[in-house]
């Protein structure tokens, strides 16, 4: 079954590669990190590279409670796609788990959406992978906005081994017809 998932995973990527235009955080600045009490500095970080489950992506690790807010715009059918997890490093040690949340407000009209994802790989043994998390972003195409990602634990739990990470987050745009078909095409020899 761990076999299929994997093919069926690489299968996916490969879809969003060849369909999608994607543009990665990890080449935009938040326009404000919030981290409570932790140094910023160990609280939110990227991690060039993280494997979890066999399956490696570079990775921004937000310790709870962050929050991260960039102001961006939206591309006609944009998507927000990334993938959840903590790092195996604490799977058994954290007791509490973690809310991974997604928000986006409008600049122009105060539209709004949000999403969220537990993981508690500690209690559930299938969150011990990447877990895909997406966020349907066409109400807002071509509008400025507020796109806030968010990590925090249960109400009175301790963050400790709370080592939430992000893999991959991008926005997403879905490609033209005409592109998809340059791409796909394969020269004569």
């Amino acid at each position: 079954m761990k076999i299929l998932n994997l093919i069926f995973s690489a299968l996916r990527d490969l879809w969003y590669r060849i369909a999608y235009d994607s543009l990665s955080f990890s080449s935009l600045k938040p326009d404000s990190i919030d981290v409570g009490d932790q140094e910023s500095h160990e609280a939110v970080h990227w991690i060039p590279s993280v494997e979890v489950a066999h399956q490696v992506k570079q990775a921004y690790l937000t310790h709870p409670p962050s929050q991260l807010t960039y102001r961006l715009q939206v591309p006609p059918k944009g998507l927000f796609r990334t993938f959840v997890a903590l790092k195996p490093e604490a799977w058994g040690k954290n007791l509490a788990g973690v809310e991974f949340r997604v928000s986006v407000s409008s600049q122009n009209n105060g539209q709004s959406i949000s999403g969220k994802s537990f993981s508690h790989p500690t209690d559930c043994l299938k969150h011990r992978q990447w877990r895909e998390f997406t966020l349907n972003l066409k109400k807002f195409a071509n509008q400025e906005v507020n796109l806030t990602l968010s990590t925090a634990t249960p109400p009175n739990e301790p963050a400790d081994h709370a080592w939430a990470i992000w893999g991959n987050p991008a926005i997403l745009s879905r490609r033209f017809l005409g592109k998809l078909w340059v791409f796909l095409q394969v020269p004569c020899e």
